[in-house]
């Protein structure tokens, strides 16, 4: 099992280093008039994401862990080789939020920028993944 542990580590180190990259090259010129909005969200879009999928989960073999060693690998290995998608991802949990009144709820107040991206990210990100794990299973 001390393989195992080893191998998960080394991939979720991998898979962080993929989220950074991808936050890094995020074209924030694509939200010119909000590009400050658009960076932090993805920020925390990521990182809740990260938090989520590959910390938080229990991984092993009995029935009540979320993922076995060889289905968190796979999922590690998906997301290491398609950043891409993590790309994508993010951009659309940051247009879903815009619709849903993210920016309109910091014009209304500027000082709480920091918590409601929180909250949106955070309600995306949880909708993704009940969505996700919905999907896993079947």
């Amino acid at each position: 099992m001390q393989y195992a542990e080893s191998l998960i580590t080394s991939k979720v180190d991998t898979l962080e280093s993929v989220m950074a990259s991808v936050l890094d090259s995020l074209d924030v010129s694509e939200e010119k008039d909000n590009e400050q909005y658009y960076q932090q969200f993805a920020a925390t879009y990521l990182e809740l994401w990260f938090e989520d999928y590959f910390v938080e989960p229990k991984i092993g073999k009995r029935s009540g862990d979320d993922y076995t060693v060889s289905e968190f690998l796979k999922l590690t290995d998906h997301w290491i080789k398609n950043s891409d998608k993590i790309h994508k991802g993010v951009r659309k949990a940051y247009m879903s939020s815009c619709k849903d009144g993210l920016l309109k709820a910091i014009g209304a107040k500027p000082d709480m920028a920091e918590d409601l991206i929180w909250e949106y990210s955070s309600y995306y990100e949880k909708h993704k993944l009940k969505h996700s794990k919905k999907k896993n299973r079947n």
